[in-house]
């Protein structure tokens, strides 16, 4: 936190707002990350056909995160391979979770303690949402496109879900 209130200190500055933005999804995005590396362990203990699938399915939905890290930073910037990098690091967490899970906390996570960790951290996600990214993205875009991309974004992801869901069984 000290970090990122010393190089985006909230103000009106766009610059300093985008910034601000970035890092902060990106921290949020890594903490989301790393339970669905445990997930994705998980799911391919249970059979290699749920386990392939649900990466598959996460790797698609891990495009718009990275871009949700990577626009605001590019916006702020214009550093290329700051916008490239801050993803990335973000993206690593969920490897890092499935190795860390599997040396460490395999005998310890449960069903309902995976549930428990993915719940928590969709609330952030869905909280940063709400204060960070759609007010982000009203500035930037306006309100109907704003909107309008996050009905899409929204729509999208109950389609993968259904069409996963279908193809599981």
């Amino acid at each position: 936190l000290q970090i990122m209130t010393t190089f985006a200190p909230s103000s009106r500055f766009d610059a300093g707002r985008s910034i601000r933005t970035g890092l902060i999804t990106m921290a949020t995005i890594s903490l989301h990350n790393f339970p669905e590396g445990i997930a994705v362990l998980l799911s391919t203990i249970r059979g290699l056909k749920v386990g392939v699938l649900f990466a598959v399915a996460l790797s698609l939905h891990n495009v718009p995160e990275g871009m949700s890290v990577a626009a605001p930073v590019y916006y702020a910037t214009h550093n290329v391979g700051l916008a490239i990098g801050l993803p990335l690091v973000s993206g690593l967490f969920e490897p890092l979770g499935a190795a860390l899970a599997g040396l460490l906390l395999l005998p310890f996570v449960t069903e309902f303690r995976l549930l428990a960790m993915l719940s928590v951290v969709g609330g952030i996600m869905a909280g940063l949402s709400v204060q960070e990214l759609l007010p982000s993205g009203v500035q930037h875009a306006g309100r109907r496109r704003a909107g309008v991309a996050c009905v899409t974004g929204a729509f999208v992801c109950f389609a993968t879900l259904r069409v996963l869901d279908w193809s599981l069984g």
